[in-house]
C-alpha cells in the first residue's frame, strides 16, 4: 500500500499578507512617531526639504 504525505509550507509572504489590520497600524503610528521626533534640531526641516531637492534632482539626471 502506498501513503500519501501531504506536506504542508509556510509561506511568509502570505502570512504577512494576512496580518491583523491593528498591528499594522500601530506599527505604522509607532514609525511616523520616531520620524517625528528624529526632527529635534531647529535648522532639521529646511535640511530635509534641500536634502528632498538634491534627491529629486539626481533621480530626473539618472534618466
Amino acid at each position: 500500500m502506498d501513503q500519501v504525505v501531504e506536506v504542508v509550507t509556510w509561506d511568509p509572504l502570505d502570512a504577512a499578507n494576512s496580518t491583523d489590520l491593528e498591528i499594522l497600524t500601530a506599527a505604522k503610528k509607532r514609525e511616523i512617531k520616531n520620524i517625528l521626533k528624529s526632527y529635534v534640531g531647529t535648522y532639521d526641516p529646511m535640511s530635509e526639504l534641500l536634502q528632498n531637492a538634491m534627491d529629486a534632482v539626481e533621480k530626473r539626471q539618472a534618466g
